[in-house]
């Protein structure tokens, strides 16, 4: 299959999400009263919401259960898509360059349930650390931004290579959700439904073609 089913799953969940949040006026009043608080708090203190945001974002990669993605939207407002975009990527840029010398150094990451410890260790055991930036790219786009890193840095891949193919994944990850995210909050259901098929096309397409190279690139 080209799709797991975790990420059809995730799909229809933010899809309900979706409906839901545009069908009911009183979560439309709870999200502004929310971003108003936000968006307050943003323009008292601009560099330490820069900080704080970005920080957030940085955890986000390291720890594998938290995520930013549900601020995006309480900060578009303020900040816009394109300045959003940057430092999401600043964030996941500097997480993944974290967990990629935890990887490295220790061997294994700080805080990680064992399933995906289990996934760690699976593909630190198909990909080498000389293997082809092609196949590489492929494992950023197809696979969650933790477990590659510390995979990656296990295996000592080459750091530059490591951090090129990361950050164009993270501007193609921080792009979408930023859209996404826009699309949810102005209520325009193509939208969210176009941007969040090429989300989950382009990880599907990712992982179906990782699958069939990583054969022939595993480590002997």
């Amino acid at each position: 299959m080209i799709f797991e089913k975790k990420h059809v799953l995730v799909a229809l969940l933010l899809l309900c999400i979706g409906v839901l949040f545009w069908s009911s006026g009183f979560l439309q009043d709870v999200f502004a009263i929310a971003q108003g608080f936000v968006g307050e708090h943003i323009e008292k203190s601009p560099v330490l919401a820069v900080l704080v945001f970005i920080g957030l974002a940085v955890v986000a990669v390291v720890i594998s259960p938290f995520s930013s993605a549900p601020l995006v939207p309480l900060v578009i407002p303020v900040w816009g898509e394109t300045f959003t975009i940057v430092l999401l990527v600043c964030g996941w840029l500097i997480g993944g360059m974290g967990v990629y010398a935890i990887g490295g150094i220790f061997g294994a990451p700080f805080f990680s349930r064992t399933k995906t410890m289990q996934h760690i260790n699976y593909y630190r055991h198909r990909i080498s650390g000389k293997a082809e930036f092609g196949l590489v790219l492929l494992f950023r786009f197809a696979i969650p931004s933790e477990i590659g890193g510390y995979a990656l840095g296990m295996v000592r891949y080459h750091f530059a290579k490591y951090l090129v193919a990361t950050l164009l994944y993270e501007i193609f990850a921080a792009t979408t959700l930023v859209y996404l995210s826009d699309a949810f909050i102005s209520g325009n259901p193509f939208y969210f439904i176009v941007v969040l098929g090429l989300m989950l096309g382009i990880t599907g397409a990712s992982l179906y073609a990782l699958r069939r190279k990583i054969k022939n690139h595993a480590p002997s």
